[in-house]
């Protein structure tokens, strides 16, 4: 989209939802909240001026205009001017909004934050910095805080929803948030709605925040607390400071120390005391949980003493049934030391991705106690550890009562819909080209998918709460009553079948099947041991029951490609395909030229050969394989086709394939782009397969065209359009006997 037309867009929006914000001013006085939550209105002075006495002021820093800030990849350059926030009358916050900021606020600087959502969203999250501390809506008073731009979150609550839930399970210092709609106003560059955001408290350290002792450089004595650390996420984090990542010993984590950062170059000795200390402190807790086993009553009370299990139980819990696509695995995963206390897993922060991509329509997705990425030390107290499973247990019982109350009729999660309603509506009409909210159409269907895998897996947990430390499961393969394999997998992980195909004479093998349940675990995930047995169908049973059909009947591939596999087939009626292609035995008639296996052809030198699928009933289908080197000629713009059949009679549900030849001095290059469409006249009397196989089938009696246009898109010039009379009988005459 070019600047100037995205700016006409952004800029109608802008007049249909603040009508009095006109482009090109910097102080107006009269915007006020329009879509039922807070307004917040940034002011940014981006005169030369105020940008090179901010610089004088903090020469650490750079500072600019609002495109420089927004452009800046790791968030170097800042913006100085206000912050207002409007609240509009009867919102109704779970804070209290008495001593809010009125009127505007000096900010000491507004800058981007984040890192996927920076890079790869259009809207953009900030962090704000006041001059002075504020309380801002109700949420304790601070500097720091942030916007939160919800970009990879359909329904714009996710966040939030995990923050309540952190809340009421009593989790320590679970960062409040309050969703506004945000206006940056430019003194140069003008006014621009941004949308729906989320006003949020930050992870760090302070009365109101995360609230532990904060260490001198120069203390070396009193340094049990406070520590704040987080995840390592090489991806994001490659480029913190060697001295401030650290890695244990037995399990091989990666941590970042976060608070205090130890920064490159020479550290002072109570800093040094001070890393030492933490790592020593994470390494014995990493020698306990990795060292032992079976993790007795002693070990489990030794392990707790030094790392509070509650909230380790709690943190998993909620990072687990929310599927949460970034738990435990970027440097948004918390852990905090109090001084003189324990090591405490926290804050939540950062789920944006919970149910990422998860629909209540696919319920296999909605299974499972190992859907976040694997821990050690998690998977490790779940396995070991019975006294930290039972507790798990206990905490689930919580957490199920919260969840009742979350999706509840006029719950909690129905009334952050309701509040933010008409402001994502508004969201959604200015962000809808963005990749992400593009995919969000409809605020009540977002939200029921929500309420219907939180019931789902609520469900899920409650059936399945006795195996919840069950980390690992085994896959046996039983074969006339012997286990012939066995393997172990994480438990809620894809099963992965071994290529072992049994054989029986006038059988045809199906797959491997649960001996329990007799249902095929292919493409299924293992929730527990489980033990897989042969299936066969008789071979007679399905004899002359399905059609078969190559893509292609003369293939041209560069012997540069080593392999080939795009040749594929399609077997009709589809319940037969997964069957037929395990029983097709596959050749080549030169194997100088190329070998196949199961299906894939492996080329070995130019020439050509014929590749054939021979089927369970010795029925035979075969294509042409070309393998051509960096010499051979093409003909780039054919001119000729023909086609096999002019005319086609099939019976009520027979099928049929249209297949046609390019006629040609020479190969036609396989590099062109040819566009085919295939239409039918009378989609009633038959159907046709678009997906280049072009196959008919006939519907109900009756006659009709289809009709065939190759397009070479090099050219922009029809090759050939050819119509087809298809005709629909009950039942094909039979030719009378000479």
């Amino acid at each position: 989209m070019k600047i100037k037309t995205f700016f006409i867009i952004i800029f109608s929006i802008i007049l249909l939802t603040f009508p009095v914000i006109v482009l090109g001013t910097y102080d107006e006085t009269n915007i006020v909240p329009q879509n039922d939550i807070p307004l917040v209105i940034i002011r940014i002075d981006e005169s030369e001026e105020a940008i090179q006495e901010a610089g004088t002021n903090d020469p650490d820093h750079e500072y600019g205009n609002i495109e420089e800030m927004n452009e800046s990849r790791h968030h170097t350059t800042r913006c100085v001017g206000t912050m207002e926030i409007v609240v509009p009358e009867g919102f109704e916050s779970e804070f209290d909004l008495t001593d809010s900021p009125i009127g505007e606020q000096e900010l000491s600087y507004i800058r981007g934050r984040g890192n996927s959502t920076w890079m790869i969203s259009s809207k953009k999250p900030y962090k704000i910095k006041y001059d002075k501390k504020q309380d801002v809506l109700g949420m304790g008073k601070n500097k720091e805080w942030g916007l939160l731009a919800n970009s990879f979150d359909p329904t714009l609550t996710h966040n939030a929803i995990a923050s309540w839930i952190g809340r009421q399970m009593g989790m320590e210092f679970t960062p409040k948030m309050v969703p506004v709609e945000v206006v940056m106003i430019g003194s140069i560059s003008g006014s621009k709605y941004l949308g729906s955001y989320y006003l949020t408290e930050l992870v760090d350290i302070g009365n109101n925040r995360v609230d532990i002792a904060e260490l001198d450089e120069d203390e070396t004595e009193d340094i049990t607390g406070g520590y704040l650390v987080s995840l390592y996420y090489e991806e994001q984090d490659f480029k913190e400071p060697e001295n401030t990542v650290f890695e244990t010993e037995y399990s091989h984590i990666k941590f970042i120390n976060e608070n205090p950062y130890f920064d490159e170059g020479d550290l002072t000795e109570g800093q040094v005391a001070q890393r030492e200390y933490i790592r020593d402190y994470i390494n014995q807790i990493d020698d306990l949980i990795m060292n032992n086993d079976v993790i007795d009553e002693n070990i489990h009370n030794q392990i707790d003493e030094l790392m509070d299990l509650k909230s380790t139980a709690d943190y998993w819990l909620i990072q687990e049934f929310f599927i949460n696509y970034d738990g435990y695995k970027t440097s948004s995963n918390y852990l905090y030391k109090k001084e003189d206390g324990k090591l405490y897993w926290g804050p939540l922060w950062d789920f944006d991705l919970m149910l990422y991509m998860v629909s209540a329509d696919e319920p296999r997705q909605c299974r499972g106690f190992n859907c976040v990425l694997k821990f050690e030390w998690l998977d490790r107290l779940r396995s070991n550890d019975p006294l930290f499973v039972e507790m798990l247990r206990e905490e689930w019982e919580v957490l199920n009562e919260k969840l009742i109350e979350l999706t509840q009729e006029d719950g909690v999660l129905s009334q952050y819909k309701e509040r933010q309603r008409n402001a994502w509506n508004k969201n959604y009409e200015l962000w809808r080209d963005d990749n992400f909210y593009g995919r969000a159409t409809d605020i009540d269907k977002e939200f029921d998918n929500v309420y219907n895998i939180i019931d789902y897996r609520r469900d899920w947990f409650n059936e399945n709460i006795d195996n919840i430390g069950k980390v690992y499961c085994t896959v046996s393969y039983e074969l006339d009553g012997e286990i012939v394999k066995t393997e172990e997998y994480r438990a809620d992980s894809l099963l992965e079948i071994i290529d072992l195909k049994p054989q029986k004479e006038g059988l045809l093998f199906y797959g491997w099947v649960d001996k329990e349940t007799n249902e095929s675990m292919e493409y299924e995930k293992v929730l527990k041991d489980t033990i897989l047995v042969p299936k066969f169908v008789d071979s007679e049973e399905i004899k002359d029951k399905f059609d078969f059909y190559f893509d292609k009947y003369e293939v041209w591939v560069p012997l540069e490609n080593e392999e080939f596999s795009n040749n594929s087939i399609r077997i009709y009626p589809d319940e037969y395909g997964e069957l037929i292609t395990k029983n097709i035995t596959w050749t080549s008639s030169n194997e100088d030229v190329a070998t196949v296996i199961d299906g894939t052809v492996y080329l070995h030198s130019i020439g050509q050969t014929t590749i054939q699928a021979t089927l369970f009933d010795g029925t035979c289908y075969s294509y042409l394989l070309h393998v051509y080197g960096d010499e051979q000629e093409f003909d780039d713009n054919p001119q000729n086709v023909v086609f096999d059949e002019e005319s086609y009679t099939l019976e009520i549900g027979e099928t049929a394939q249209i297949v046609y030849h390019f006629v040609s001095d020479k190969p036609v290059d396989p590099n062109i782009y040819m566009y085919v469409s295939c239409v039918v006249e009378d989609t009633d009397i038959i159907e046709n397969d678009y997906l280049d196989y072009y196959v008919i089938k006939g519907l109900k009696e009756g006659e009709t065209f289809v009709t065939i246009n190759i397009h070479n898109t090099d050219t922009d010039t029809d090759i050939v359009t050819k119509k087809i009379k298809v005709t629909v009988v009950a039942e094909k005459e039979n030719p009378e006997p000479e």
